[in-house]
């Protein structure tokens, strides 16, 4: 510990501090002549938020829902901010402390390093660490798809693990003093997924502290740091008690919760979680697990460019002299023959961590190696998803929460840090043997593995068909890609030319790939050697290998998050260009219609609703009953459902130019509208089925639990009644009505109360609302003329901000304790 605070040892730590940053800025070296990374998630959140960014900037108010996708939801699970959260406010200012990417950089490589130095070894070793973890190709990777919030989580987790380590190990102030910084961090990166995976890791490591605890008879050790602990996390939880509440408030009425529907013929049984086949879309295979070791195991990417030397290079060429070199470099090609349906590339841990990782295994005495190396095998078989069934749906059926989440291959970045330790230790084990243990365990390590290496290498293109394992899904990739060519080409012998040579380069990538892990871990075995025959110092062994991950991580990395991803543009905004349809749909000053954009995956793509209210978007919490509607309604091109939702406008494809274009919808029904009767229908299947065929024009479907809400079930109708907006916010709509009898009105926006936020008031008096059409708001409407006002105001929200306050301030008390400690102890140390 004295290694992390000593004042002798501040100089140091600031000086390979401010190396790491040179390294992230560096590796991102275009943003030093003004270019940023274009990152698709990034810019899709641009859009989404616009909105509510766009409102707090004309009025400093800051709306907690927006209109602006998927016909409405609450903002805060888009662009939350929360005033009162201290701790947010100081994560968010220090995870921007140099320019992005190269900030998540940083944070990766100071997490790691902050984590490895706490837990004793030395700074070289830990830098190594930190460098290996840091540049690893996951999740730069995630990075350059804009999975900031992803990276942020993984960066804070790692410190914020060892710290919870080291304080039931006892180390209560340096282990309390880390867990009291990262864990506010780590909620404020706000990435659930992650988060769970790191308690899930930490479930393990409790586990087996507590039964050493026991077997040591250190249990009062143990029970004074688990209380220390649980102190810090009420208050880092408090600290963001408002996103929490709300995040919690809300999962139920995402697609991560139920579905009152009866499932259709071909879905999962109808539960509060994700469907199945979707949570588990992207999975690793099995034999996939090989890419830990060599990163081409299965051809990389999906679409990648090849070099001149491919051998699709040389057919190409052959057939079209000429044309093969512009053709060769465009990011088209499949070379990825794995079980995931696409990927951006592989979760390479590194050459030299895995076998030091390995040796870590050999060398390490301390029965402690076996949770690492539970938690990795744990972690990895979790990535694998679908492909090892009874592991994972078993989670998936039955461990808490763990229903809503997706993409679960993105637990190698954790699989990565758990490496990376093992790693680290197995060194440091390594170093302190004697020399006739140190050769016996090097040549055993290091040979078994240069031997698998090398069988691959000579072996490779015989033990594998280098295409998709499933049969139905390879032969259908073959027929698409050999009808590509010939169509380009019409020429058989030539398409048929042009897929063996794809599968020639893909055995070439992989056996490169081999060779040059094999290349790698032979020179870190002849670094090893040379410590005990040479008799090289021990930091000088430690530094060459520093220097040696350093050039593995970064080349292989630098394949998938290099220079070309990033573009000279002043602003992100500037990556959202409106079209020609879009400027003639902004000519219209209506303040509150809806755009549906079928010239881009409209319910994955949230660029429409930078400049639109849109029906589609770009969400992971989109609302379920909205999915519902999507799936068995816009789905079919129900025109009815559309009309009720305000389509106004539709952007289309010009079948002429291939631009888009805009049409207009004069049969949508506007803002609101009086129906003539009520439909009453018992369940929600029976809701959503009679949408298909009800004129929701003059008719409102509702549920049977709504209408005791409803004091007179018939309406005169009156054909000289209005119904118009005067006003639109955001959080705020305003009606004017005018009738001869009492109405009932229906409202074309997203139904979100019973307590949740929407209110209803006619002429300034709050009075119920119902949900009707399956998603929309209905109102009773008095006769005369009146003035409606729907005001969102989330209760939990602003009691929780008050919380958050509360909280904030004795996490500073807190804080500044530690402080004060951390200081005095030092100067004791040092005296």
């Amino acid at each position: 510990m004295k290694q992390l605070f000593s004042s002798k040892a501040i100089l140091y730590h600031v000086v390979v501090i401010i190396l790491l940053a040179i390294g992230s800025v560096i590796y991102c070296k275009p943003i030093l002549d003004k270019k940023r990374l274009v990152q698709h998630d990034i810019v899709m959140s641009v859009g989404a938020a616009h909105e509510v960014a766009d409102y707090k900037k004309q009025t400093g108010e800051y709306s907690a829902w927006t209109n602006s996708m998927f016909g409405g939801m609450p903002s805060y699970t888009i662009m939350g901010y929360y005033p009162n959260s201290w701790t947010s406010y100081v994560a968010s200012k220090i995870s921007y402390i140099i320019p992005e990417p190269a900030n998540y950089i940083f944070l990766l490589l100071l997490g790691c390093y902050i984590g490895l130095v706490a837990l004793g070894y030395s700074s070289v070793l830990s830098l190594m660490g930190a460098v290996a973890f840091g540049f690893s190709s996951y999740t730069l990777i995630s990075l350059e798809a804009g999975h900031v919030s992803k990276v942020m989580a993984i960066a804070y987790a790692v410190p914020l693990i060892i710290g919870i380590l080291i304080t039931l190990r006892g180390k209560y102030l340096v282990g309390g003093f880390i867990t009291l910084v990262f864990l506010p961090f780590e909620l404020y990166s706000n990435h659930v997924q992650i988060t769970y995976y790191a308690i899930l890791a930490l479930v393990l490591i409790g586990l087996y502290e507590l039964v050493q605890a026991v077997l040591s008879k250190q249990v009062k050790t143990f029970a004074i740091g688990a209380v220390l602990l649980l102190g810090i996390a009420i208050v880092a939880v408090g600290a963001t008690a408002s996103r929490f509440a709300t995040l919690l408030e809300y999962t139920p009425s995402s697609i991560r919760g139920p579905s009152e529907l009866t499932p259709l013929e071909n879905d999962a049984p109808a539960g509060s979680g994700l469907d199945r086949d979707y949570a588990f879309s992207w999975s690793y295979g099995v034999m996939e697990t090989f890419t830990y070791l060599i990163p081409d195991f299965y051809g990389g990417k999906s679409g990648a460019a090849l070099s001149p030397d491919s051998r699709i290079y040389e057919t190409i060429e052959k057939a079209y002299p000429g044309n093969a070199q512009k053709m060769i470099l465009t990011e088209q090609w499949p070379v990825y023959w794995g079980e995931q349906p696409g990927t951006s590339g592989p979760a390479y841990m590194g050459a030299v961590v895995c076998l030091l990782a390995l040796m870590g295994m050999f060398v390490i005495k301390n029965p402690f190696k076996w949770i690492l190396f539970s938690i990795i095998v744990f972690f990895s078989m979790l990535a694998m998803g679908k492909n090892l069934e009874s592991v994972n749906y078993f989670m998936f059926d039955h461990f808490p929460m763990y229903n809503k989440f997706r993409a679960v291959t993105m637990i190698h970045s954790l699989v990565s840090f758990f490496m990376v330790w093992l790693a680290v230790w197995g060194v440091d084990e390594l170093l302190k043997l004697e020399k006739e243990t140190y050769l016996k365990y090097l040549k055993f390590v290091c040979g078994g593995m240069v031997a698998l290496l090398l069988l691959f290498v000579v072996m490779g293109s015989s033990l594998f068909s280098f295409e998709k394992s499933d049969s139905e899904t390879a032969e259908q990739s073959k027929k698409d890609f050999i009808a590509s060519w010939f169509q380009a080409s019409q020429n058989q012998e030539f398409a048929d030319s042009m897929y063996e040579a794809l599968l020639e380069d893909r055995a070439h990538a992989f056996t490169s790939d081999a060779m040059r892990s094999m290349i790698f871990i032979l020179i870190a075995s002849g670094v090893l050697w040379m410590y005990t025959v040479l008799k090289v110092k021990k930091e000088y062994i430690i530094a060459a290998l520093l220097v040696l991950t350093f050039m593995d991580q970064w080349q292989v990395s630098k394949r998938y998050l290099n220079d070309k991803d990033f573009k000279r543009k002043k602003k992100i905004q500037d990556e959202i260009q409106s079209t020609a349809a879009d400027d003639m749909i902004l000519t219209d000053k209506d303040p509150d219609y809806r755009v549906m954009n079928v010239t881009v995956s409209t319910f994955n793509d949230a660029s429409t609703s930078y400049f639109h209210k849109s029906i589609g978007g770009y969400s992971a919490a989109k609302m379920r009953r909205y999915q519902d509607l999507i799936d068995r309604q816009i789905s079919k091109n129900n025109m009815n459902v559309l009309n009720m939702l305000n389509t106004k406008y539709f952007i289309v494809q010009n079948p002429q130019t291939g631009e888009p274009v805009a049409q207009r919808n004069s049969a949508a029904f506007g803002n609101a509208w009086f129906v003539k009767s009520l439909k009453e229908v018992p369940t929600a299947d029976a809701e959503m089925q009679a949408l298909d065929s009800t004129d929701l024009r003059n008719i409102a479907v509702i549920d049977t639990k709504f209408v005791s809400k409803i004091k007179d079930k018939s309406f005169n109708a009156d054909s000289s009644s209005t119904i118009v907006l005067t006003s639109y916010k955001p959080d705020k709509l305003t009606y004017t009505s005018e009738s001869n009898s009492p109405q009932f009105a229906v409202f074309s926006e997203i139904y979100y109360n019973e307590g949740l936020g929407w209110q209803a008031y006619v002429n300034g008096k709050e009075v119920p609302h119902v949900r009707v059409d399956y998603i929309l708001r209905g109102l009773e409407v008095p006769a005369g003329k009146n003035e409606i006002v729907f005001k969102f105001i989330p209760k939990t929200y602003n009691t929780f901000e008050t919380v958050s306050l509360v909280f904030s301030i004795v996490s500073v008390l807190l804080f500044m304790v530690f402080i004060t400690l951390l200081a005095k102890n030092s100067r004791t140390t040092t005296a």
